[in-house]
């Protein structure tokens, strides 16, 4: 009997590619016996995974082409990636993997890298692909599967890069590629220049601000202070920016006079001329000179002459006599010498000037008696005459100079023998002078006498029997006698000069022979001057009269002036004096004060003009006499106040961070911008025709492959390998699989510059191919996941086999440890020994990936950075008791009903949940997938294909989900007490229930037959369960207010959490145990971060490590708010109200308010 039954015939796909690669691989090292560095780790320990080519970088100068946010550990990979031939990055669920490597692509392609993304299936790197800007998806080959998708993806990226290199002009793209690097960089400096400021703003607090003498310190504690004084000092209302510009003194002089003369600011208003206080003291002057004048005559002979001229020569006159008259004239010989010069005979005097000068000059001769004063002269016989030595002495001199000597007895020179006076008889200081020196010293002794002799007869002096200090006390009274001769002299010249004066002034009647005859011309002059100063003084008077009859009858003039007039007609000196005058200037300072009164309040009202207001409207208000002693303080007050009113709108910090996400906008858009350039720029300069018609061959050629079913597969797999190989440098970079990458590309040493292998911990040793065909190559992965298991194999022929193969090879964790079940993951953490861990958790929330953390990440536990609270948040762990469940079949193939039911039951409840509105689900069976199979089934009848696609909702293990995620995940334990419960502790299940555990982002359900009681307590069933029972979720009650760091932060938190909104105080965001948040404030869609800054922010630079983190935080979603302490001092709880605008904004509201927008989901 013939029957349909369909039959599915299975092949290993990997074996046979991986064989045919393994061989040619073995065959390029045997022939070029050149091991790549990267693969040459695995074979050699001695090996070092440094790059020889290493140098030491500073990664504040590496230059990162990231399109997408990234963290501190995603740059750490680039930067050790510049020191190593590779690196391994391990990465939990849910911490940005494919978001990870689609950066490091990016960055790759821009530095003209080519580059291999792999893994071992392609589910991660669909989702991947995903994640590229579009600008340069169609440089990376996605080679991901066989359906229509995938073949479109490829087909349009072939397509993309042949067009492109078609129109290609590498000048245009250069000079693109310039100015976006250009704009970047300017943008780069416009965000490190609001850093800066934001850095400066937050460091406002820390830092000593001198307001002035009363206010200064830091912002908070003068905030404080105003808040303190604003009831005693608060009366100046006006904004204060600069020092007081009167004093108490001058305040109360000032409030004196408003009180004294205010009122009679209109008669004080009346016009007094400025200058007439002046012309009034002047006419008193003028009277009082008028009755001083005694001599006033005119002088005919004088009237021509000007007065500059008449007082030329009175001076002239008066100088020459009080000259004459200084003189003593002590001898008859200076007094004759006096008439003589005055009649104008000075030969004589003028030649006995000269003479004289001679002596005392010329001839030094005072000096030179101070030099003999002390000298011991002893002469011969008294009746030798001076004159005599002097002339023996001379020649005797002559005599030795010549060099002859005095000569002996008789045979001496007549010279010699007529001196002998002198050098037997004659002694200069004790020695006799009989030597040129010693006669040289008598010489100058004997010619000063002779010098006195002449000096004394011009003088009339005797000069019989004088001493030295007889003969210099004379020369000295001769030096005093001379300086009056001199000044005689002059006065002779001054006289001539004056005679000459008259002779040009034609004044021929004043010979001027005598001192009497000068003293009468300058008395003439003298009654000349009186009588014209008496003429001036009369026309003043009269110029003064003038002018004030003039201004008196001006209208709005004061009646003083009137008054003034007619004493001054009447000359009535005493009135005006006495009386008049005293009044007038009394007025002048009563109207003086109160315009500098009214003057210094125009200045004051400049900077206070509500302060002047209220002064002039209430001078007489007592409560002035209080606050002018208080003026200073007051001042100093509203000055502080306004300062830090101003810090307080100095800058927009709001607006600053606007501009900061518009500026990382731009920014991030200019990498993209930047990247698709220097990316199509590489790919397409290089790539040459044949290239270019291979590449469109192998595209060809790919889809005859089809499924790789069709009899003529394996011809169009080497048509394509071969077209590949010629090709396959113009593709940047290629995205797929393990297995389609054995089947599609050629097998060269070192053919790509990075590969990146994501999901490593699933792939085993064959994956080891990737050391040969990489200069260097990423590891990402995490051995907490599911990892190879050998099942069904022998374990002990694999031993045989590495112990007849890898014995030789120098890398003992291959001789030792390499199984089926190793990953290559674990592989390569001990080959690269370089190990980067991604830490951040994006997806799940805190109560679901909690469990993770204590099952596998207790070492270095997942941050989650979601965060989801409110009235109408899911909650994330939900467990489901199935009463009366039981578990059927064995081993793989068992099954729950009830449970599944159950499950299908609740998913189909939920999806007409309002609660649950587009959110995606998926069923995970913890044992077996027969289970999941079951619950399929179910489901398609409940809710039907169509709601299953649109919730993209999958059953399966957690094999199926690995790289996966829903919003909801429902797990099924199966297990149940009607049959025996294994204990699952392995590895394997660990990491089987580690990866179901980790995919659900809101909500995780576990839908259980058994009851803890019902199982081993290290079973991964009772952990997780325990974990959903037992969890114990963050509070909502009352804060721990004593964690916070300061009263200040304790104060906001406090108003915040009245208000009813819930908050987290210190909260820990990142892996940095230094850095916390001040206040968390937590609703169903978002959060908000609350800064509160004050001075204990101390360091600057941790000030900048914050910021940066900030920045980090900002790039996951999360928006900060900040308030300063010293804005907090100065308006408490008012200073929150933006806050709560903000709050409200964000859509955060306090736990008693429901949310009306269902639809919104929550940014993390």
């Amino acid at each position: 009997m013939l029957y349909y039954a369909p039959a599915f015939i299975f092949r290993k796909r990997i074996s046979s590619s991986f064989l045919r690669v393994t061989d040619k691989i073995k065959e390029l090292i045997e022939n070029q016996k050149n091991i790549p560095p990267l693969f040459k780790l695995l074979i050699d320990r001695s090996t070092s995974n440094q790059l020889s080519t290493f140098e030491d970088i500073d990664t504040q100068d590496v230059e990162l082409y990231f399109p997408l946010p990234s963290s501190e550990e995603q740059r750490r990979i680039v930067y050790d990636l510049l020191r190593s031939h590779g690196i391994v990055v391990q990465g939990p669920p849910g911490t940005g993997k494919s978001h990870t490597i689609a950066n490091l692509i990016c960055h790759f392609l821009s530095m003209g890298k080519r580059i291999l993304v792999s893994s071992h299936t392609s589910r991660a790197l669909k989702v991947l692909h995903a994640k590229l800007p579009e600008e340069i998806a169609s440089l990376c080959i996605s080679f991901l599967g066989d359906d229509q998708q995938s073949k479109q993806r490829l087909e349009k990226s072939i397509n993309d890069i042949i067009e492109k290199q078609h129109n290609f002009n590498k000048g245009k793209y250069i000079q693109e590629l310039n100015e976006k690097s250009e704009a970047l960089k300017q943008v780069k400096r416009e965000l490190a220049a609001l850093d800066q400021k934001f850095v400066k703003l937050k460091n406002r607090e820390n830092e000593e601000h001198f307001i002035n003498q009363s206010y200064h310190g830091q912002l908070s504690s003068i905030a404080r202070k105003i808040k303190e004084k604003e009831k005693e000092m608060g009366w100046i209302s006006d904004p204060i920016s600069v020092s007081l510009p009167l004093d108490i003194q001058t305040f109360s002089s000032l409030l004196t006079i408003l009180r004294k003369h205010y009122s009679q600011e209109k008669e004080l208003s009346k016009e007094i001329h400025p200058d007439l206080q002046n012309w009034i003291e002047e006419f008193i002057n003028l009277a009082q000179e008028e009755k001083k004048i005694t001599s006033a005559f005119f002088e005919e002979p004088f009237q021509r002459l000007s007065d500059k001229t008449l007082e030329d020569l009175l001076s002239s006159c008066r100088s020459l006599l009080n000259d004459y008259r200084s003189l003593s004239l002590p001898t008859d010989l200076l007094q004759k010498a006096a008439v003589e010069i005055i009649q104008g005979n000075v030969e004589i005097w003028n030649e006995l000037s000269e003479i004289t000068q001679t002596f005392l000059n010329q001839k030094r001769l005072i000096e030179r008696l101070e030099k003999v004063k002390g000298w011991e002269i002893q002469l011969p016989s008294p009746s030798l005459s001076r004159t005599n030595l002097l002339t023996g002495a001379k020649k005797l001199y002559e005599h030795l100079k010549k060099g002859k000597g005095l000569g002996w007895w008789i045979f001496r020179p007549k010279l010699v023998k007529e001196t002998r006076f002198l050098w037997q008889d004659t002694f200069v200081n004790g020695q006799v002078c009989n030597h040129i020196n010693i006669l040289n010293d008598l010489l100058e002794y004997l010619q000063i006498f002779s010098d006195f002799s002449e000096l004394a007869n011009r003088w009339n002096i005797n000069d019989q029997d004088k001493s030295i200090n007889e003969i210099m006390g004379f020369v000295k009274t001769v030096q005093n006698w001379h300086n009056q001769l001199s000044k005689l002299l002059e006065i002779g010249k001054y006289k001539e000069d004056i005679k000459q004066n008259l002779n040009n002034l034609s004044l021929l009647a004043f010979p001027l022979h005598s001192i009497s005859d000068i003293e009468q011309l300058f008395q003439k002059i003298q009654n000349h001057l009186g009588w014209l100063q008496l003429q001036t003084i009369r026309q003043k008077k009269e110029e003064i009269e003038r002018q004030i009859t003039f201004f008196a009858y001006k209208k709005n003039v004061h009646p003083i002036c009137e008054k003034l007039l007619q004493a001054i007609k009447k000359e009535d000196i005493p009135l005006i004096r006495n009386e008049l005058l005293s009044k007038l200037i009394n007025l002048k300072q009563d109207k003086a004060d109160l315009t500098n009164a009214l003057d210094q309040l125009k200045k004051l009202k400049i900077h206070a003009p509500k302060l002047v207001e209220e002064i002039l409207q209430t001078y007489e208000n007592k409560v002035w006499d209080e606050r002018t002693q208080n003026l200073p303080e007051a001042w100093l007050w509203a000055q502080a106040k306004t300062y830090i009113e101003k810090e307080l709108q100095k800058e927009d910090i709001p607006s600053l961070e606007q501009r900061h996400k518009e500026l990382e906008k731009e920014k991030q858009k200019l990498i993209i911008d930047i990247i698709s350039l220097k990316s199509w720029e590489s790919c397409l300069s290089t790539m040459t025709s044949e290239q270019r018609k291979s590449l469109f061959s192998w595209q060809q050629e790919v889809k005859k492959i089809g499924k790789g079913t069709g009899k003529h597969a394996e011809t169009h797999r080497r048509n394509a390998q071969r077209y590949m190989e010629k090709g396959y440098k113009a593709i940047p970079a290629w995205i797929m699989p393990f297995y389609k990458l054995l089947d599609s590309l050629a097998v060269n040493p070192e053919v790509f510059d990075v590969i990146i292998m994501d999901e490593a911990s699933q792939s085993g040793p064959e994956a080891l191919i990737l050391f040969f065909l990489a200069k260097q190559i990423i590891i990402v992965g995490d051995d907490q996941q599911i990892s190879p298991e050998g099942v069904g194999i022998d374990q002990s022929l694999v031993n045989q086999l590495r112990k007849k193969w890898l014995e030789n090879i120098d890398q003992d964790y291959f001789k030792k440890s390499l199984s089926v079940d190793t990953s290559l993951f674990d592989i390569a953490k001990v080959v690269l020994n370089v190990l980067i861990p991604l830490k951040e958790h994006f997806r799940c929330m805190p109560e679901i990936i909690a469990f993770s953390n204590q099952l596998c990440y207790q070492q270095n536990p997942l941050i989650p950075l979601r965060q989801q609270y409110g009235k109408e948040r899911l909650e994330p762990l939900k467990s489901v008791y199935v009463r009366g469940g039981y578990r059927e079949g064995s081993r793989g193939f068992v099954k729950n009903e009830p449970e599944a039911d159950e499950i299908a039951n609740t998913i189909a409840q939920l999806c007409n949940d309002i609660r649950y509105k587009d959110k995606t689900m998926g069923v995970i069976s913890l044992q077996g997938e027969q289970q999941a199979d079951i619950i399929r089934k179910k489901l398609q009848e409940k809710i039907g294909e169509t709601t299953m696609k649109e919730r993209k909702l999958i059953c399966g293990d957690a094999n199926a989900f690995q790289g996966d995620e829903r919003d909801v995940i429902f797990l099924s334990m199966v297990a149940a007490s009607n049959e025996r419960i294994g204990v699952l502790n392995k590895e394997a299940d660990k990491r089987r229930f580690n990866v179901a555990a980790s995919r659900a982002r809101d909500q995780l359900w576990l839908f259980h037959s058994i009851l803890l009681q019902d199982l081993n307590n290290e079973c991964m069933r009772y952990q997780l369960l325990n974990h959903f029972l037992n969890y114990q979720s963050p509070p909502t009650s009352l804060p721990d207010f004593e964690k916070c760091e300061s009263q200040f932060e304790k104060d906001v938190a406090r108003f915040i959490n009245q208000k009813g909104y819930l908050i987290e105080l210190q909260h820990k965001p990142l892996s940095d145990a230094n850095y916390r948040i001040d206040i968390l404030v937590v609703g169903q869609r978002s959060r908000l971060a609350v800064e509160c800054d004050g001075p204990h922010h101390l360091d600057p630079e941790q000030i900048k490590k914050d910021l940066q983190r900030q920045r980090i935080l900002e790039q996951s979603g999360l928006e900060f708010w900040r308030i300063s302490l010293f804005e907090w001092e100065l308006k408490k709880q008012n200073a929150l109200e933006p806050l709560w605008e903000k709050l409200n904004e964000k859509g955060i509201l306090p736990l008693n308010t429901s949310y009306n927008d269902n639809s919104l989901k929550m940014t993390a």
